[in-house]
């Protein structure tokens, strides 16, 4: 490979299916990317949880990988960042091992805690403090008194109660911590003033203050680092690891979006539209968190398995095996076209966040006939992800009285042109997917920059760093008007349906 002799920094990201690690010129170039995957374990209904200590094992191997392909770089290393999916909460030890797997996002035990919850604090307090409402998994103080009541035993041999960074983090430089974009989705943390964790809510809702780990802004180092695998990769031992963020948050970094009314996607496993904003002007419809930047917020219309129901017909439905990047799936919606008759999807998997914050909802495939084909569903499904962003971009447009006219779109289905070009033609928006889709780690990657004095501060790193465009899709205004008919059949049936989920579940 072709090395730049500028400084180097190293970017981790550990995400919902799998562990990313980007080796970053200062100056914008990925030197060498390696990603190892990880599978989301449901031991029982409504479970949803990663194995963290086989994230670290996959973390050393994927270093290592790093090390062999861009040895010189790897050890021109000057600061490391974190970013994670987010929530992912862990009951971790004193010597900082995982007492059990990551609680994610798409865990729904916790539903008796939540009722819980509910009993002792009132729903629009807590909105006011943590600037976020309640569901199970989605907000990881749930998950945390789920650990408490119903394993007390771990629950007393845990130290610290931590996101994914607070563990990888831990690993690194034997610290704990977790930064405000991180600490925005515990449901205890005082999200509008940043100030920290809320004593009002602990006290509350009786958890133990001494078990949540240190707030660290997301630029400054959680410690350095002293990890032997890292080292003997040839990582250099004791330089800084930023504390890290979210991904969500990282990305919005990487691809410039630090200034008020900026809005992207992220579109994975979920389908995230990402405001961001310079006062805490919050929608309950919406997650709403800290930026990794200072005096700046970012509000989520995060829908939770667009991608996820995707890969779910895939592999469940179709049973197509070596389509990892779904070039079969997005060649079948090249097969046809919003004038034929075609099923609406709703794709509530296990639940659904913004906008109607249910853990009961779950995917309809409404208007099935015999002359129904495999592409007419998967296409349904694309069409799924465009009218869930369209509503939220409404809510946005509504609350801010500003229309939106294009936004960016990072993370692994921005590169399916099909899917751009629906979700432009039915959003009526201009659509920029980003070159480079690994943009968590490149974001988690300028964190520990800042944190290496590599960069002076976020303005410095943002003047530095280029931003390339892979393609834009322009909307058909012809296209959007057929889809009208579709859209309103897709947005009313949730209401007609919200009273029956609860009985199928």
């Amino acid at each position: 490979m072709a090395f730049s002799s500028s400084d180097v920094l190293l970017g981790i990201d550990i995400g919902t299916g799998s562990i990313k690690i980007a080796l970053w010129d200062k100056n914008g170039t990925i030197l060498c990317i390696e990603k190892k995957s990880h599978a989301i374990e449901t031991p029982m209904p409504g479970w949803a949880e990663i194995p963290l200590e086989t994230v670290w094992e996959h973390a050393i191997r994927t270093v290592n990988e790093i090390s062999k392909n861009a040895p010189q770089a790897v050890r021109r290393v000057k600061g490391i960042g974190i970013s994670c999916l987010c929530p992912g909460l862990t009951p971790i030890s004193e010597e900082g091992m995982a007492l059990a797997p990551s609680l994610i996002y798409m865990d729904t035990r916790s539903l008796e805690e939540l009722k819980e919850i509910r009993s002792r604090i009132d729903e629009k307090r807590l909105f006011t403090i943590s600037g976020n409402i309640l569901m199970p998994g989605t907000m990881s103080l749930t998950s945390m008194l789920w650990f408490r009541n119903k394993n007390p035993s771990l629950h007393k041999c845990a130290a610290v109660y931590g996101h994914v960074n607070t563990f990888i983090g831990k690993k690194l430089t034997g610290n704990f911590g977790i930064d405000p974009s991180n600490a925005s989705y515990t449901g205890l943390f005082e999200t509008r003033d940043r100030k920290g964790w809320s004593k009002e809510i602990i006290q509350l809702v009786g958890i133990e203050g001494n078990k949540l780990p240190p707030i660290i802004p997301s630029w400054k180092p959680v410690g350095y680092l002293q990890n032997k695998d890292f080292i003997s990769a040839g990582v250099p031992e004791g330089i800084p690891v930023a504390m890290g963020g979210a991904d969500t948050a990282c990305s919005a970094l990487a691809t410039g979006i630090v200034d008020n009314l900026q809005v992207f996607e992220s579109s994975g496993t979920s389908n995230v539209i990402t405001l961001c904003m310079d006062s805490p002007s919050f929608d309950p419809r919406f997650m709403n968190r800290c930026h990794v930047i200072p005096e700046r917020w970012l509000s989520h219309g995060a829908m939770s398995f667009t991608g996820a129901s995707v890969k779910w017909f895939r592999d469940e439905i179709l049973g197509i095996e070596n389509d990892e990047q779904f070039t079969y799936i997005a060649s079948l919606v090249d097969n046809t076209n919003p004038e034929e008759p075609c099923p609406v999807f709703l794709p509530y998997m296990a639940g659904e966040r913004s906008p109607v914050w249910d853990p009961f909802a779950r995917g309809i495939l409404f208007g099935l006939s015999l002359t129904t084909r495999k592409e007419q569903i998967v296409r349904a499904m694309f069409e799924a992800f465009a009218f869930g962003s369209r509503q939220l971009f409404e809510i946005i447009e509504e609350n801010f009285h500003q229309r939106i006219e294009s936004f960016i779109s990072v993370g692994g289905w921005a590169a399916i042109n099909p899917l751009n070009q629906i979700k432009a033609d039915i959003t009526h928006k201009t659509i920029h997917a980003v070159e480079h889709t690994e943009t968590a780690a490149i974001g988690a990657a300028i964190l520990g920059g800042i944190a290496a004095g590599v960069y002076r501060d976020f303005s410095h790193a943002l003047e530095l760093i280029p931003r390339p465009i892979r393609k834009s899709y322009k909307p058909n205004s012809q296209k959007f008007k057929k889809y009208e008919h579709r859209y309103e059949i897709y947005k009313s049936l949730y209401p007609r349906l919200k009273d029956l989920f609860p009985l199928i579940v």
